[in-house]
């Protein structure tokens, strides 16, 4: 196998791993909404913070 090959393989395999690991969090919080009754505050409170995470994420972009 070349090296060229083998890096790409293992540029696949790292993207593919960081793209599970990111993903997780938004099965877990599925699962957590469907078999947990929040208020309707908790629910503005998460949503106001997701929010924020992705403008300060944008804005450091």
């Amino acid at each position: 196998m070349s090296n060229k090959l083998a890096a790409d393989l293992t540029s696949i395999a790292g993207s593919l791993f960081w793209g599970f690991v990111v993903s997780v969090p938004l099965l877990l919080g599925c699962l957590l909404a469907l078999t947990t009754k929040l208020s309707k505050k908790t629910i503005a409170v998460i949503m106001a913070f997701g929010s924020g995470v992705l403008v300060a994420s944008l804005a450091f972009s």
